[in-house]
């Protein structure tokens, strides 16, 4: 479920490199597989696929297929995200050590933040290396 859902959200992201970081749009498709779950009669986007949404385009950015969370310092959720919705991303991310990258967003939907981020990630593909 989580692959084809990582798929999903993938899909809905336009992603920009930016000095320091980055800048994505999540076009939230209705038919998210997520929605029937969550909730039928009035759907809302679960704070995790945000998460994911920020992973991915931090993946895009550096050129790698997946981020992953080592440590989730902070999720905050001030208002609800719904089918049809465009939120934007505006990310910074720096260096955090070895492998590991600091990715500290902040999420809108039109001009009222939705949700801000912060974690530190790891690339997947370089943690199976190393293992």
């Amino acid at each position: 479920m989580m692959n084809r859902l990582r798929g999903e959200i993938r899909d809905m992201l336009q992603v920009e490199e930016r000095q320091g970081g980055f800048g994505a749009v999540l076009e939230v498709d209705a038919k998210l597989g997520v929605f029937p779950d969550h909730f039928r009669d009035g759907p809302i986007l679960p704070g995790i696929c945000l998460v994911h949404a920020v992973l991915l385009a931090g993946a895009q950015t550096r050129g790698v297929d997946e981020l992953r969370i080592r440590v989730l310092k902070n999720l905050k959720l001030t208002q609800p995200v719904r089918p049809g919705q465009r939120v934007k991303i505006e990310a910074e991310m720096t260096p955090a050590g070895g492998n590991e990258l600091a990715i500290k967003a902040k999420l809108s939907v039109g001009d009222r933040r939705c949700a801000e981020v912060s974690l530190v990630a790891f690339s997947a593909a370089s943690e199976g290396a190393a293992g």
